[in-house]
């Protein structure tokens, strides 16, 4: 089916009718307190940044049951979305010329749920439900708007295996909290869960964590283990960087810690699709790989030690998504003497399940150029305890 609009320039094909189904459910038109409202100062979606995606020499991951999408924007507020096509960029230049741009490219799930966010110079719209369903009802709920950009990710897609041995004894000691400080405190009731209206940590199943003694606006996951337990490769890629790292901490045995950075991607045909990810590994006493190196999925990376700003000896294990993020289609990642300037696109690798209400941290920082879908990226049976988190 098609469906134009030519005033706007917008463009869709999918192999349903675009009609809304039942059992959707779209979180539609939200304020900052999550409460359905309309968000008149969004604005427009600023132009592409320059930057150059992960290299395209990262190993390449598969996945299946994943279908592309595309959307793009031209001069004066002209826009395209179109998914279910193998190439959907390529047919949308070949009909509307090559004076757009490619805002995002990606994939999204056939059979399983999938989160959409639309923003237009009117406003912002979040969608979540099964196949193409909440692409179509984002799509239609956008028309007669302008600039309109439209971010669309998995809820599930299993790339990673755990980062050490199933038979290392692990204690969850943090999590990524998504009540990050770039925007409000979260009503943990949006997420079906009971709780503070006012929470400043959040875990991926929307609970108050604010009085459990966990670290606030924390960008990662941390599992206490032995000293000496060796870290491996989450899945197939490429050392971005492995380095030694001097802290001003003085609680460990020693400031300086390793630290190792790798780049995974999954491989889609054609690479427009492609979707990127760095695994960062923190706490390390020995590095095993260097600059470059290229991993496969569960080979020894490092070991753990009590260095660093570090308690105990653990493991800090973040994951930095490297394109369709929230406000980019594609992310620089800068790794220097003062750290990484990652962490504004760093996402729970669980995902984002609670009873009910959309990933907050997907939308809400978007003013700060910050945020990004959180997707589960664990395969069957790999993910790591959370414990009490």
């Amino acid at each position: 089916m098609v469906r134009q609009r030519f005033d706007f320039m917008v463009l869709a094909i999918s192999a349903t009718a675009l009609a809304p189904l039942a059992g959707c459910a779209p979180v539609d038109e939200v304020d900052e307190t999550g409460a359905p409202a309309v968000l008149d100062e969004v604005g427009a979606s600023t132009a592409l940044d320059d930057e150059e995606l992960v290299s395209e020499a990262a190993q390449p991951i598969t996945v299946s049951g994943m279908g592309h999408y595309c959307s793009m924007t031209w001069p004066g507020g002209g826009w395209a979305f179109q998914w279910n096509l193998n190439d959907p960029c390529s047919d949308l230049i070949a009909q509307f010329g090559t004076g757009g741009t490619i805002r995002r490219a990606g994939v999204y799930s056939v059979s399983g749920v999938n989160n959409v966010i639309a923003r237009c110079n009117g406003g912002m719209s979040i969608w979540t439900s099964v196949g193409d369903a909440p692409i179509s009802l984002a799509f239609n709920a956008s028309f007669g708007d302008s600039g309109c950009v439209f971010t669309v990710a998995p809820k599930v897609m299993p790339i990673f295996d755990r980062p050490f041995s199933s038979t290392v004894s692990v204690t969850t000691a943090n999590g990524f909290d998504f009540a990050q400080s770039l925007y409000a405190d979260l009503d943990v009731s949006q997420f079906g869960q009971s709780g503070s209206a006012t929470a400043d940590v959040v875990d991926w199943k929307g609970r108050d964590k604010s009085t459990a003694g966990f670290v606030d606006d924390h960008n990662g996951y941390d599992w206490n283990m032995p000293e000496g337990t060796v870290i491996r490769a989450v899945a197939d890629g490429v050392v971005r960087k492995s380095r030694w790292f001097t802290t001003s901490c003085t609680n460990s045995n020693s400031p300086t810690q390793g630290e190792i950075y790798i780049d995974h991607t999954v491989t889609r045909s054609p690479t427009t699709y492609n979707e990127k990810f760095t695994s960062g590994y923190f706490h390390l006493k020995e590095l095993s790989v260097a600059d470059g190196d290229s991993v496969t999925k569960g080979q020894q990376i490092g070991k753990i030690g009590w260095v660093g700003c570090s308690s105990q000896s653990h493991l800090h294990f973040a994951v930095i998504r490297m394109n369709n993020t929230s406000t980019d289609r594609s992310e620089t990642l800068t790794i220097d003497s003062g750290g990484n300037n990652g962490w504004r696109n760093v996402i729970d690798p669980y995902g984002f399940d609670p009873p009910s209400g959309f990933d907050p941290w997907a939308w809400r920082a978007i003013g700060s150029d910050a945020g990004a879908l959180s997707i589960t990226l664990w395969n069957s049976g790999q993910a790591p305890p959370t414990g009490t988190w």
